[in-house]
């Protein structure tokens, strides 16, 4: 068997392990499309994958071989398929309730001390602009686009929820929440 072969076979039974993952899912199809009515639980682990698209990609290893960014695509699209597209809020079941707020707690104090890193950053780049203001452009930009090079700008992509990092990972979770797509069980039911 060549190497093609084998790479061609681990990809159809890849395929065909995906497929027979959809079973369960039809099923509930049908039996929404009959009248029935699904309430979908959802793991902390789930709500995690939400918010760090990167941090949990191993969720969307589908194929052998994908490479991180297209496992990271695929994790951040499932998410928003599970959390905006597969019903209406999901809930969360005791005790999932306590460790997600203890993530969330862990993520809010990340996303603060992020937070204090912007200012710096900003002054940076105020510096590096001034610095390509007063020289002649020609050819310059390079240079400019080398110093952005050391994350100065992906901290304040952080900050406006974009991005990686605990200041995205909360935005993402409070939009969640503030959009009432993950609902604690025992408040949903009363």
């Amino acid at each position: 068997m060549t190497d093609q072969h084998s790479e061609d076979l681990s990809y159809i039974k890849a395929a065909a392990e995906l497929r027979l993952r959809f079973d369960s899912w039809k099923i509930d199809q049908e039996f929404k499309n009959n009248g029935g009515k699904i309430f979908y639980a959802v793991d902390t682990d789930i709500v995690i994958m939400f918010s760090s698209p990167s941090r949990t990609s191993k969720y969307s290893a589908v194929f052998p071989g994908d490479d991180k960014q297209t496992r990271e695509i695929l994790t951040w699209a499932l998410g928003r398929f599970i959390f905006f597209q597969l019903t209406d809020s999901l809930l969360i079941i005791p005790p999932h309730h306590l460790e997600l707020e203890n993530v969330l707690m862990v993520i809010a104090r990340n996303a603060l001390k992020e937070i204090g890193s912007i200012a710096p950053a900003i002054d940076k780049i105020e510096r590096y602009l001034k610095q390509y203001q007063s020289t002649d452009k020609t050819d310059k930009m390079d240079d400019l686009i080398s110093m952005f090079n050391d994350n100065s700008l992906d901290i304040l992509l952080f900050a406006f929820g974009g991005g990686k990092g605990p200041t995205a990972e909360l935005s993402r979770i409070t939009t969640l929440l503030r959009d009432e797509r993950i609902l604690h069980s025992e408040r949903h039911m009363e």
